[in-house]
């Protein structure tokens, strides 16, 4: 699906809601612009490796490039970077938030920058998010972390949350996807305090652990409960993308080249390893075997 109009879709603008995200350094800026529209939309994303960005959009997986911007408002200077790919959960432009997950993951053409050199310790400039080891703990409380924007400056705030129950929130979305859930905000308007691809985060053993990610409605209602998608629920998936971007780290930033061929794997629903001879001055891949994992 292309051509999306953009100006359909609300923008988010700074609000209320503006307690200093704890986790900060954990997320970016993500500035998207559909190739054939010449639009660009706002969005958060969450850092999931030094390669990847999870964030969720209703654009099209294909001709669109996106802008990563993290270190936002930090000591040092901002950092960015560039999509090289984008992987939809899914299907490839997911205008119905409430029927599947929306997800979308980024490979960087440039991996992230953790850290300066520097006195001891090192200037630190990102970190990555851990994904949720348990489901959401809906009789408790979670922050919510979005980027604020004032005039043309960002931060990262943070606001507390509250699991909407599930009868009410299929009364506004019917049919809604069992890895899908919706949350509420006292004091805060959803559409103008929230940008989509905010980060639903709960602590388990005293660890954050990233539970879900806001997602993005082509026209959006404040008096509806925000929709997100169950990151745990989804954790496989996540981890299936990151991981062949790991093993395979020739496949990214335009390298594709260096394969004879092209594998390709409907939704990523396989697991792969390799088995590589240690001898060779290049560790060519000698046998490849795939198994297939249970679908989501």
């Amino acid at each position: 699906m292309h051509g999306i109009d953009l100006n359909r879709i609300k923008h988010f603008v700074s609000g209320a809601c503006d307690d200093p995200s704890d986790l900060k350094q954990t997320f970016a800026l993500v500035k998207c612009t559909e190739i054939n529209a010449a639009s660009e939309t706002d969005r958060m994303g969450t850092i999931i490796t030094n390669n990847f960005i999870l964030t969720a959009s209703v654009l099209p997986a294909d001709d669109v490039m996106c802008v990563i911007t993290y270190n936002i408002n930090g000591k040092q200077p901002e950092q960015t970077t560039k999509s090289f790919s984008i992987r939809s959960y899914v299907v490839e432009s997911n205008i119905s938030p409430h029927l599947t997950p929306q997800l979308q993951l980024l490979e960087l053409n440039t991996p992230i920058n953790f850290e300066l050199p520097g006195p001891i310790p090192d200037i630190i400039l990102a970190k990555t998010m851990d994904l949720a080891k348990r489901r959401p703990k809906i009789r408790e409380s979670a922050i919510l972390h979005t980027i604020r924007k004032t005039g043309d400056k960002y931060d990262v705030v943070q606001m507390e949350v509250k699991f909407a129950s599930r009868k009410d929130c299929e009364d506004e979305n019917p049919n809604m996807h069992p890895h899908v859930f919706c949350i509420t905000i006292d004091g805060c308007d959803g559409c103008k305090d929230v940008m989509p691809g905010a980060a639903l985060v709960q602590k388990d053993d005293e660890i954050d652990g990233l539970i879900g990610i806001v997602s993005e409605r082509v026209a959006c209602d404040s008096s509806k409960k925000l929709l997100c998608a169950n990151v745990y629920e989804v954790r496989k998936w996540i981890q299936t993308n990151v991981k062949v971007g790991g093993f395979w780290p020739w496949l990214s930033a335009g390298n594709a080249k260096l394969l004879n061929g092209w594998l390709f794997f409907s939704y990523n629903l396989v697991e792969i390893s390799m088995e590589c001879d240690p001898d060779k001055e290049f560790p060519f891949i000698q046998r490849v075997h795939i198994s297939s994992e249970e679908k989501l």
